[in-house]
């Protein structure tokens, strides 16, 4: 469920928020803003629950593929990790949540960089992050393959490296309580109300087919992911260099 059309102010607003008003918001599934988001955005759904499905196999056939050693784990770890993220962003964006769907869109491309980097014997990513994973700086790690040194050894494409760059830092704006973030909370087609709780508001159409398009590429671009990262880590192995 959603509560919509708190009035804004510079103080508490013309509209009080009761009890269960609250409560609705906090245990309330949000079917009616996934019901809206279905009837806009039927096909790019189901489109993204296709690629879904693909990646999904593919993430299992990986742990068939290759010995289960420490390189391995890593790999398999942050690969599920991108999965999850993606599909998490998702449902929370289609539930009427970008803030923290952005948020996990950010995780995607993090994980996605740490399985590559992890994956590579020549990099010597894998050791420092065993070493202290607590410390280890993951969010510097989609600059980190971007490395002229990274980027050769993993024979990256460093044209779609820099979109996907970009993508990722776009994300960092969900992160902190920007500008941008304090405008999902807005419903333009209705001047001077806002969302408490998830929401739907149709002069954000296109906003919304962006966000969906880019979630549905994420999963696209995964299924490769992963089979490159297989590469990597069988590579790894058949030189002998198994890490217990």
């Amino acid at each position: 469920m959603t509560t919509e059309g708190h009035e804004t102010s510079s103080h508490r607003g013309s509209q009080d928020l009761t009890v269960e008003d609250l409560r609705a918001v906090l245990l309330g599934d949000n079917a009616d803003v996934r019901a809206q988001f279905l009837n806009h955005f039927g096909e790019m759904i189901n489109d993204f629950l296709s690629h879904a499905v693909r990646a999904y196999g593919r993430l299992q056939a990986f742990g068939r593929g290759v010995v289960l050693d420490r390189r391995a784990a890593w790999s398999e770890a942050f690969l599920f990790s991108a999965f999850n993220s993606s599909l998490t962003s998702c449902h929370l964006l289609i539930s009427g949540l970008p803030t923290p769907a952005g948020n996990l869109m950010r995780h995607y491309g993090e994980a996605c960089a740490m399985a590559l980097l992890c994956s590579h014997r020549a990099i010597d990513v894998l050791q420092r992050l065993d070493a202290d994973p607590a410390r280890f700086p993951v969010d510097s790690a989609v600059q980190t393959v971007r490395k002229r040194r990274n980027s050769e050894l993993l024979r990256l494409n460093t044209g779609a490296w820099s979109v996907f760059q970009s993508i990722t830092q776009w994300y960092d704006t969900y992160s902190h309580a920007t500008v941008f973030s304090l405008a999902t909370q807005a419903r333009l087609s209705e001047r001077g109300q806002i969302f408490v709780g998830a929401g739907f508001d149709e002069f954000k159409l296109d906003g919304y087919r962006r966000e969906l398009t880019i979630r549905v590429s994420s999963m696209h671009r995964l299924h490769d992911m992963i089979a490159a990262v297989e590469r990597n880590v069988k590579a790894a192995q058949s030189h002998g260099e198994q890490y217990p």
